[in-house]
């Protein structure tokens, strides 16, 4: 969407100058106890893969793995690191818009949303919705680790002591969640599985949410 350019040229500038700074926040092991929910030979998708980071972690780990970003120039890197790790077959990076995904219905078993949604202005939570649900098969499981409103400081917002859940910096968007919400956004088609707000060592907050569509 022509609204999130000046976004788009905020990340693209960040991963040119090494300045990605949410790429240092550590949920790794948080991350680890979710992902033991997620079936055997699963494919997974992985939305807003940025570096790649989870997308290689969870094709290390055994998953087939299809990492999505709107920046080709980061797309492009990670493909040379799949060749280079021998990964070829297990993971894959294509260049796509969350709005618009390149992959067929149902072909995804999970939905990783590690820090793309609250980059999404409210206005489009629909929209996002509905291309997770139409490429995530029956019975599949969408995990999402957003920033939460619990978080007492981010950047120089606060989003914990504030009386909205949204901030712009740098061109860039943010939502800061409450627990249930993404759940609500998701509406009955979708079961809570598990939900909990975690707090990484900089203190910035991160609520994961999994869910499992009927």
């Amino acid at each position: 969407m022509e609204k999130y350019s000046k976004q788009k040229e905020y990340f693209q500038t960040a991963y040119n100058t090494g300045t990605d700074n949410w790429t240092q926040i550590d949920f790794k092991t948080k991350l680890l106890e979710y992902i033991t929910y997620f079936p055997s030979e699963s494919t997974v998708l992985d939305i807003g893969c940025g570096r790649g980071l989870l997308s290689f972690l969870l094709a290390e780990i055994g998953y087939k793995v299809i990492g999505l970003d709107y920046i080709q120039k980061v797309v492009d890197i990670n493909n040379e690191e799949v060749k280079a790790k021998n990964l070829a077959g297990k993971l894959a990076f294509v260049a796509g818009d969350v709005f618009d995904m390149p992959l067929t219905d149902e072909s995804i078993n999970i939905v990783l949303d590690a820090a793309l949604f609250h980059h999404i202005q409210t206005e489009d939570w629909e929209a996002y919705k509905n291309q997770v649900n139409r490429v995530l098969d029956r019975g599949g499981l969408y995990l999402s680790v957003a920033l939460s409103k619990e978080t007492h400081r981010y950047l120089d917002f606060e989003p914990k002591n504030s009386d909205t859940a949204d901030f712009e910096k740098y061109g860039a968007t943010y939502h800061f969640f409450k627990e249930g919400e993404i759940r609500e956004i998701f509406g009955p088609s979708y079961e809570l599985v598990k939900e909990e707000v975690f707090f990484a060592a900089d203190k910035t907050a991160l609520i994961f949410t999994l869910l499992k569509k009927k």
